[in-house]
């Protein structure tokens, strides 16, 4: 449901919104990032060869690139780049980076943000994600300041895709400290996007600043004038109380926020204020489980089997977003993204393979053996877990709802740990942990608990 708001004339302001943007980052790199709401800062700070003006359709066009790229033959990608693009030139940058401020980006900080990714030797090689796409390019040349040419080993057909996806981001070549190889803290937020990054306080507050240099500014400026229209955007981490948020909202703290809370959400839609809009929008959401696999009982690929099976994920979506408006309020889209639906089989043909049946009586009857088979003649310990979510609220439901189901299918008892932050608790064990769980090898302590 959406209340449309009356046109207004003048622009500018700065938007004060409860958002997840300040939520700890597990780095602020933006070629290390593995996803999260830092992606909102980075995408209003950095930019791409390509973006996607429409994601759903999957249309590509030139971002700092000047034009779609020659292709005089199907390996080589002749990339000429825009005029007048220039770095973040704001106090902050100066002091951090005086070399990069109000520096043109040039052709070779494109090449080194490539390069940097595929570099074997690199401390944190293990972290770039995108390395295993950008392995497909034989060499990037740099015939001059204003253009890149990119040579592949083979035709890959979604290559441009590759260059306007996330994380495929251009860099100033000196951000990244060197003997790390890493964008580590906040200062090294300098881009060449539409809005500056003027601070970052981790779990407090993002603030974000209009870059009036933007050099797609008056890319299709209407009458609004050049882009950015916000003068800036005070991202404040969100409290996850739905009736503070609606208090702070109605006393005009801030001028957009989220309420998951049915009850708080319909006292705001009952205002009869003409200036407030209330829109009904999707939000992509992940349930994930990390399983500690050099220990009992998870070592056991038996036993990971069975919890995999014994889970029903669609009553445990139900648990955690209840109905609105006599209808759920949660959308499983399975294994496949919906802007991926296109090339995907039907749900109908997916649901019959093995791994997404839908036959739960089967599905448990399969985890009661495996479960059997793994442990013998023995007994299965109590499972100490971590609940931890965003918004926290998710936490509580959770593990009721896993504890519930594990013991009537499996047996299995999980003692539940609750993140009262939402966050921090499992997010501090899971960065000290990343690099040696990449390995195979966990340090004891919090962790443990996972």
């Amino acid at each position: 449901e959406s209340t449309p708001l009356s046109s207004v004339a003048r622009r500018g302001g700065i938007l004060r919104a409860y958002t997840f943007a300040a939520l700890t980052p597990e780095t602020f790199d933006p070629h290390q990032s593995r996803g999260g709401p830092i992606a909102d800062v980075h995408s209003a700070v950095f930019s791409r060869l390509y973006r996607y003006s429409d994601d759903v359709a999957g249309t590509i066009v030139p971002d700092l690139a000047k034009a779609m790229p020659e292709q005089p033959d199907e390996l080589t990608y002749i990339i000429p780049l825009r005029e007048g693009v220039a770095f973040h030139d704001t106090p902050a940058a100066r002091a951090a980076f005086p070399t990069v401020a109000g520096r043109p980006l040039d052709s070779e900080d494109v090449r080194q943000s490539i390069e940097r990714q595929l570099n074997l030797n690199s401390p944190r090689a293990s972290r770039f994600l995108r390395a295993g796409q950008l392995s497909l390019i034989e060499r990037v040349v740099t015939p001059n300041r204003r253009t890149v040419t990119i040579r592949l080993k083979r035709p890959v057909a979604p290559f441009l895709a590759m260059l306007a996806a996330p994380q495929a981001y251009v860099i100033a070549r000196e951000t990244a400290d060197a003997s790390v190889d890493e964008m580590a803290t906040a200062s090294t937020l300098v881009g060449s996007g539409p809005f500056t990054a003027e601070s970052f306080e981790t779990g407090v507050v993002a603030r974000l600043r209009r870059n009036a240099a933007w050099f797609a500014a008056n890319d299709g400026a209407g009458a609004s004038g050049p882009q950015p229209w916000l003068d800036g955007v005070d991202a404040y981490f969100s409290p996850q109380e739905s009736a503070f948020q609606r208090a702070a909202f109605e006393r005009q703290a801030v001028d957009l926020t989220e309420l998951g809370d049915v009850e708080q959400l319909e006292r705001v839609r009952a205002t009869t204020l003409a200036d407030v809009s209330i829109d009904e929008v999707e939000s992509g959401c992940v349930l994930a489980s990390r399983l500690l696999v050099d220990r009992a009982p998870f070592k056991d690929d038996r036993v990971r089997r069975a919890v995999h099976l014994a889970i029903d994920r669609r009553a445990l979506a139900a648990a955690l977003y209840p109905p609105f408006d006599g209808r759920d309020s949660a959308r499983l889209s399975g294994p496949i993204p919906p802007a991926l639906s296109r090339w995907a089989i039907s749900g109908d043909d997916l649901v019959k393979t093995a791994a997404y049946r839908e036959d739960r009586a089967a599905a448990i009857a399969e985890a009661k053996q495996l479960m059997a088979a793994a442990l013998g003649d023995g007994a299965i310990a109590d499972v100490p877990a971590i609940f931890a979510g965003v918004p926290k609220a998710i936490a509580g439901p959770a593990a009721a709802a896993l504890q519930r189901q594990l013991a009537e299918t499996i047996g299995m008892r999980l003692v539940a740990v609750i993140d009262p932050t939402g966050d921090v608790l499992l997010g501090g064990a899971l960065r000290r942990n990343v690099e040696e769980a990449a390995e195979g090898v966990l340090k004891s302590g919090l962790f443990d608990q996972a």
